[in-house]
Formats: structure tokens, sequence, C-alpha cells
């Protein structure tokens, strides 16, 4: 038994090949939606899961923005869940990098809210990311869906979340590549428009 049997563990993101860090497509020490009350306290983990599926809420009093989820901008300038409501709203994915430096920290790290703001980079047509999110949670599913991102792991082509080998589609051996080094399952994405 070590401290980190005592860590929370987030979901992770490896930023294969995102060009809006090159020229500086990033948002950050931006507010997440929903999360303080006009008096500028914090609102209860209740109405922050309601007012924004971006945060996690699972230990009290402590709200977190986890790396590799996508996410939007509102019109009044706060971070949100990408619905893709609107899917001409330019799209940016959660990548914070986790700052304790030792271990394997990937899953213990995620951007808590009052402390360290979530950072955002935007996706620009060919981005390549991978996460632990799957193909067929809410919001991977609905980017999907909507032509978006599309999933390229080798077992997940064309969006088939079984265990059907599609190697006949995938030559490359990094798109079989299914686990992170700390044995969470991965996803690779690639953004389309």
């Amino acid at each position: 038994m070590n401290i980190f049997d005592f860590l929370p563990k987030f979901n992770i993101i490896e930023p294969n090949n995102l060009k809006g860090l090159q020229p500086g497509f990033v948002v950050a020490q931006v507010e997440p939606k929903g999360v303080y009350n006009t008096d500028g306290s914090l609102k209860d983990k209740t109405a922050v899961a309601a007012a924004n599926k971006l945060i996690n809420t699972t230990i009290d009093g402590h709200y977190f923005v986890e790396n590799g989820q996508l996410a939007q901008l509102t019109a009044d300038g706060y971070i949100d869940y990408a619905t893709n409501a609107d899917t001409t709203a330019p799209l940016f994915v959660t990548y914070t990098e986790e700052i304790v430096p030792f271990g394997n920290n990937f899953k213990y790290y995620a951007a808590e809210i009052t402390h360290d703001p979530a950072r955002l980079v935007q996706l620009i047509p060919g981005d390549e990311f991978t996460t632990t999110y799957a193909p067929d949670s809410d919001q991977m599913a609905d980017a999907i869906a909507d032509g978006r991102i599309a999933c390229i792991t080798r077992n997940y082509i064309d969006g088939n979340t079984t265990a059907t080998d599609h190697a006949q589609y995938c030559f490359d051996d990094f798109l079989d590549c299914n686990k992170f080094a700390d044995g969470q399952p991965s996803y690779t994405y690639v953004f389309l428009k």
C-alpha cells in the first residue's frame, strides 16, 4: 500500500499532434460555466453537475476539469461542455499538464478549478489526441455522430465499439495501441471539422 492508493483517479490525454499548441490557440484562466454563485462562492455539487458536465464533482468542495474532454466557449465567455449543438463553433480539448514531478502521475491529475483553471487547446482539422474517453461516451459519441471527430484506434474504426479486428483498415502499429502505460484503455481520435 502506498499514498497513491488514496488519491482520486482521473481521465487523461496524450496530445499526439495538437497543432493549436504551436501558434498558441490556447484558452487559459477562463472560468467554467455554472460553478459560482453571484456572491463568488462555489455552488453545491448537485447544481454544478447539472450546470456543466465538464466538471467532476466526486470530491466534496473540490471541483475538477479532467483532461481529454471536448469543450466549447459560451457567448458570455465561460468554458462549457461541448454539446455540439452548434457544429460551426470552435471545438477545444481540455489539456492541462500535470505538475507533480515524480511517479506515473497522469491518472492522478486534473485541474482543480479554484486553484488551477483548466486549459483548452483549440482543435484544428487533422489534430490527433489519445484519451481514456471511449467512443461510446456521451461526448465523444455526439461528436462522432456529428462528423466532427473520428476514432481511429484499430478496434474502433467507423465507430464500432466491439472488439472486432479492423486490421484490414489500419496498417499503422501506433493505432493498435489501446492502453496507456498505467493500464487504462486508450482511444485515439482525429479532429475532422
